[in-house]
């Protein structure tokens, strides 16, 4: 079946059957925008971990060459050195890539290809900001395109901001990140269950 983020929204919001926390990464953070600018009354707090929503972001070569090469990975357009442009830009070095994790990240690609582009996502960014949602944009300070595609939407949705460095385009995964996620979510909200995308 074939990703794409208004449906993956669609399934998103049928499971907020109270005011929920919101946690998206990657393109899981584009139906979570799509969800809380929809609905803001159902989110009690949205976090976006380097989400591909590039309305927000300023017209850059270095935000284009993410989109240019993103694109064509989804299109199954991408020729080796666009794969491998794509993988650096998600700050993993294919040259120390080797066997299981070499054969991982392949299938995370091929599941990708034939997902419809973020580029096409025009999320409600301006209700989120006017229903105060609270929002947090995080980023893993490794890719320039990325940290103005984060600081662009961080602006717009008057969202606390956080670089978390260590692990990539894998942000969740680099130390501090989950106490900076759990103390965040606890200023926002208190007892609220969260649903991650």
């Amino acid at each position: 079946m074939r990703q794409d983020f208004e449906r993956d929204a669609e399934d998103l919001a049928a499971l907020l059957d109270q005011r929920t926390h919101l946690v998206g990464h990657s393109y899981g953070g584009v139906a979570c925008t799509i969800v809380a600018g929809n609905q803001p009354e159902r989110v009690r707090s949205v976090t976006l971990v380097e989400s591909p929503i590039y309305k927000s972001a300023p017209d850059h070569p270095a935000v284009r060459e993410i989109i240019t090469s993103g694109d064509a990975v989804l299109a199954s357009d991408a020729d080796e050195e666009t794969e491998r442009r794509f993988l650096a830009n998600a700050g993993m070095d294919t040259d120390s890539m080797t066997g299981r994790h070499r054969e991982l990240i392949q299938r995370a690609i091929d599941a990708a290809r034939g997902g419809r582009s973020p580029s096409e996502a025009d999320p409600d960014l301006d209700a989120i900001a006017r229903a105060g949602v609270p929002a947090m944009v995080v980023s893993g300070a490794h890719h320039e395109g990325i940290e103005l595609v984060c600081d662009g939407l961080a602006a717009r949705l008057n969202a606390r901001r956080e670089i978390v460095a260590g692990a990539g385009h894998a942000v969740p995964r680099a130390p501090g990140f989950n106490a900076i996620l759990e103390e965040f979510l606890r200023g926002s909200a208190g007892t609220a269950r969260s649903r991650t995308a």
